[in-house]
């Protein structure tokens, strides 16, 4: 009897798990939605500051390195020595992008993430690249598109708009 109790707590936990798996994608689907459709509105309203862009770096990094290593991907973190870039930008809408890039580069690279910065006389380049499978040539033009799943990561289970809610916000920063 007590295997048999056994087996269906197991039973049980394994659908709660899936349940609870479900619901946050649901909601995270649902945030999602209603980030874009406040931006397409130009409803989004940007509270910019000075932050130092190599420290808000490596707290996203913080934020998703129990993802990471549940992936495998090793980041590595890539920033002239020495250097404190100071931009003027929403904190939590910056964290928003690096995390969307991070998130996307975690769930294809196989085994590493490199992320660089270069500061230009009027903007700053961030740069995310990983040994994943890439996109194929004939979809670049799609990669930002809302819903649209590269053919090469459909296999992955996501919505389609991380990247269209990155650009968005990349240009509401301007």
């Amino acid at each position: 009897e007590r295997e048999s109790i056994r087996a269906e707590f197991s039973s049980l936990n394994r659908f709660v798990t899936i349940l609870k798996s479900n619901a946050t994608r649901l909601i995270c689907l649902v945030e999602n939605l209603l980030d874009l459709s406040s931006i397409e509105a130009g409803r989004i309203a940007l509270d910019r500051k000075p932050i130092i862009l190599q420290e808000t770096i490596e707290e996203v990094i913080e934020q998703f390195s129990t993802t990471a290593r549940e992936h495998n991907p090793k980041i590595i973190f890539r920033t002239p020595d020495g250097s404190s870039t100071v931009v003027k930008v929403d904190t939590g809408r910056w964290q928003q992008i690096l995390g969307n890039l991070l998130d996307n580069a975690i769930r294809f690279a196989k085994t590493s993430i490199v992320i660089s910065t270069r500061l230009s006389t009027n903007f700053v380049e961030i740069q995310f690249e990983d040994d994943g499978p890439g996109i194929p040539v004939d979809q670049i033009d799609e990669l930002f598109t809302r819903f649209v799943q590269i053919r090469a990561h459909q296999g992955k289970r996501h919505t389609g708009l991380g990247l269209s809610i990155t650009r968005a916000l990349v240009e509401a920063h301007g």
